[in-house]
């Protein structure tokens, strides 16, 4: 059972992530570990292992970059570990660049200046994303959902380097 199905929702990328909480909550309350506390042992693990899924499900459909990736893994097989090798030099040469910003910041004004530049870039290669994903162009897709990979990561790595400040 895919994802989609978890929450009885159709196989497409643009969701009602109101439904889908409305589901999430609906699901949480049928099968949360806590309504299987005087169970058998293998009811209460069905229900620990149902409720992961659930999780892991909400967590990936909530999110829009997990569930373009998710929703190209269904459609076209997508293994972003044999996708990794885009080969988009300006990508490239922007990604060495930042890194570099990265490394070499010495304030929070120059994190925030790099946060602002890389959400913008999130935002637009999102757009581009979904634009694919609704004309169907898979490949396309694939090469922005590696780009927005790269970004949250580089995002994270920000995040980490402002605690060094605090």
């Amino acid at each position: 059972m895919n994802y989609f199905e978890i929450f009885d929702l159709p196989v497409v990328y643009e969701i009602d992530k109101q439904v889908l909480t409305d589901k999430f909550i609906l699901l949480q309350k049928r099968y949360h570990p806590d309504h299987f506390s005087v169970a058998s042992e293998a009811q209460k693990l069905a229900s620990s292992q149902k409720t992961e899924c659930i999780n892991a499900a909400y967590h990936t459909l909530k999110d829009p970059i997990l569930r373009a990736e998710y929703f190209l893994q269904l459609k076209i097989n997508l293994d972003l570990e044999q996708e990794k090798n885009l080969q988009d030099m300006p990508f490239l040469m922007e990604q060495i660049q930042w890194h570099e910003r990265l490394a070499t910041a010495q304030s929070l004004e120059e994190l925030d200046e790099l946060t602002q530049v890389l959400s913008k870039k999130k935002n637009h290669w999102l757009t581009h994303c979904e634009k694919a994903i609704r004309t169907g162009d898979y490949q396309q897709a694939t090469g922005y959902v590696i780009r927005l990979r790269f970004v949250r990561r580089l995002l994270s790595l920000i995040d980490k380097k402002e605690e060094e400040f605090y």
